[in-house]
C-alpha cells in the first residue's frame, strides 16, 4: 500500500517513478491560508513558552519546479514563513526554514511537498545540524 508504519511510527516513503501519483507531483496545492491554523500555531507556541519547552518551527521543502512555474505558490510559501516567523519568534521559538535553505531536487520528493525517503535523510540531517549549532540558552 501506499502508507505503511515502521517500528518509529513513520511512514518511509519509498516512492518514485511510476509510483508517484501523478496530480500530487505536478499540481500544486492551494494558495489559501487559514487563519485558523495561525491561531493553532499560536496557541502551540505560547503553550511551549510557558512551559519552558524550546519551540523549533521548521517549514519543510517544496518542489522547486511548482515555485518556478506557479509565481503565486512562492507568494504563498513567502506569507507563510512571514506570518509564522512571527508568530513562533514572538513567543521566543525558532525557525527552520528548510524550503529556502535546503534546495532539494526533484530525486527527493514523493510529490509536491512530501519528501520520500531520500529526502526525508536529507532533511533529518539538515534539522539535526541547526540543532546542533545552538547553545544552550
Amino acid at each position: 500500500g501506499y502508507l505503511g508504519f515502521d517500528k518509529t511510527g513513520s511512514i518511509p516513503l519509498h516512492i518514485y517513478g511510476d509510483d508517484i501519483i501523478r496530480s500530487r507531483w505536478e499540481q500544486p496545492h492551494w494558495t489559501n491560508q487559514s487563519p485558523q491554523n495561525y491561531q493553532a500555531l499560536s496557541r502551540i507556541a505560547q503553550q511551549c513558552r510557558r512551559e519552558g519547552i524550546q519551540f523549533y518551527f521548521v517549514i519543510q521543502p517544496y518542489r522547486s519546479a511548482l515555485i518556478e512555474r506557479y509565481p503565486d505558490i512562492r507568494t504563498a510559501l513567502e506569507l507563510f514563513d512571514q506570518k509564522t516567523t512571527q508568530i513562533v519568534t514572538t513567543e521566543g521559538g525558532e525557525m527552520i526554514p528548510l524550503y529556502r535553505t535546503l534546495p532539494l531536487d526533484d530525486s527527493h520528493f514523493a510529490d509536491r511537498s512530501h519528501l520520500n525517503d531520500k529526502g526525508s535523510s536529507a532533511t533529518t540531517h539538515a534539522i539535526a545540524t541547526f540543532l546542533n549549532t545552538q547553545t544552550e540558552p
